[in-house]
């Protein structure tokens, strides 16, 4: 299980989102109840713009950790407001603590803001470790200056 898992987030990391999200497939196909796997799916159909299946994916495995609270939560919100509803649902103030550092920093990315994001990002960047270079998620705040000092402290340039 956990080897799929990988090899899928290698397809991911190399922006092969289609055959990642194959590959997960492929492990849900052995285990429909691996929770990281539809954890991984959310961000794989996130960042190719599925946003129907994100939304499903990221409601099952809210589910399969014990939130059935906020697996209702991300339904509602996406059938009222799409993706985008379901990114400010589950960023509201009594939803942060809900979600982790990873998701915090990504949701608040994908809803354009970006100085929440990296408000989060300077005290989190760690959990992203090196895959700060090549996360696709983050990908919109590369161009921007506090990424690259971001980048400096989490030692992940050659300056």
């Amino acid at each position: 299980m956990i080897i799929n898992l990988h090899y899928a987030e290698s397809l991911y990391y190399a922006r092969r989102y289609d055959e990642a999200i194959v590959q997960l497939k492929r492990t849900l196909d052995l285990n429909p109840d691996f929770a990281t796997a539809y954890q991984r799916l959310t961000k794989f159909y996130q960042v190719s713009g599925n946003h129907a299946e994100a939304a499903r994916s990221f409601a099952t495995y809210r589910e399969l950790i014990g939130e059935p609270g906020s697996a209702k939560l991300i339904r509602a919100s996406f059938a009222k407001a799409g993706w985008q509803g379901v990114l400010r649902a589950i960023t509201a103030t009594d939803q942060l603590a809900k979600l982790s550092r990873y998701e915090k920093v990504i949701f608040r990315v994908a809803l354009g803001e970006r100085n929440k994001a990296f408000a989060e990002l300077n005290e989190s960047y760690e959990v992203f470790g090196p895959l700060l270079k090549i996360e696709p998620l983050l990908d919109p705040l590369r161009d921007d200056p506090r990424f690259v000092e971001i980048m400096r402290r989490a030692g992940l340039t050659e300056h």
